[in-house]
């Protein structure tokens, strides 16, 4: 099968731009693990207000992560919030409501744990795919209802590896609970943040580095352009399940809904849809 892949990301990563931040936003940050992703930021743009998060304690943080920038972000005047569950609102500072340009969420991911099959990581199959979809699902809907300002840019990022799992969550489409439209994605290349270190959930492990992309959702018409924005492809005959395409050959599009993993991305959307219906 002959099959033309969309290739704007290439064009956009040859600008040597990543994640677009503007300097004078504030910038919310969920789950940052060792907190080193909220330090690079406020190394790399000093006037950017940058207010941290985790979900766990601060004893579990230092506990988990031998190093950690719980300190330096106190010492240079940068709130960090502890036990903020993006899926709790309870657990939300009211301190933290309406305050925020943007909020950001580095390489999301459930913690290793509830059933599977034999031989099988917990971060792979159907189980997995639909807690991801909500855990993400969760933040963008609480992002527009809670920590985005009604002044503000009313941004929300997630920045997600380009290989599976991670793929298979269709990022794109996980707003629907929310006020918020999906713009597009951007490259995101991690060593143009300094100190950054992306942490495996559970433990002290530094994991793998590999192609990402931010994707970015706003209420809020844009005051000004974001350059290496990719936006959605409306396109006949593309398939944004698994970024294929546009396909011209019909039988090259057949083949394609046949796939192996078209049809095991299709059933993970189903799963998702069916879940959206039964939440009512």
């Amino acid at each position: 099968m002959h099959v033309r892949r969309y290739n704007s990301r290439s064009l956009i990563i040859n600008n040597n731009k990543s994640m677009y931040l503007h300097p004078s936003w504030s910038a919310l940050t969920i789950g940052d693990g060792d907190l080193s992703f909220s330090l690079a930021l406020t190394q790399k743009y000093p006037d950017l207000r940058v207010c941290a998060s985790v979900l766990d304690t601060e004893q579990e943080v230092r506990e988990k992560y031998q190093l950690n920038a719980i300190d330096a972000l106190r010492n240079t005047g940068h709130k960090v919030c502890f036990a903020l569950d993006i899926t709790a609102p309870h657990s939300f500072p009211s301190g933290l409501a309406a305050d925020f340009d943007v909020t950001i969420f580095q390489f999301p991911l459930v913690p290793n744990n509830g059933p599977r099959k034999p031989g099988q990581s917990w971060h792979q199959g159907a189980d997995s795919n639909l807690l991801n979809r909500r855990l993400l699902s969760d933040f963008i809907k609480h992002s527009a209802s809670y920590f985005l300002s009604p002044r503000g840019a009313r941004l929300c990022y997630i920045t997600s590896k380009d290989v599976k799992p991670y793929c298979d969550w269709h990022i794109e489409c996980l707003g629907a609970q929310s006020t918020l439209q999906y713009l597009g994605d951007m490259p995101f290349t991690p060593v143009d943040f300094h100190g950054y270190r992306v942490r495996n959930v559970d433990r002290d492990k530094q994991v793998k580095s590999t192609a990402a992309r931010t994707y970015v959702w706003s209420d809020k018409a844009l005051s000004e352009p974001i350059p290496q924005l990719s936006p959605p492809i409306t396109t006949a005959q593309y398939c944004s399940l698994c970024k294929v395409g546009p396909v011209a050959d019909e039988q090259d599009w057949f083949n394609h809904l046949n796939s192996k993993q078209h049809k095991r991305r299709a059933e993970y959307q189903q799963n998702w849809e069916n879940y959206l219906v039964e939440s009512d």
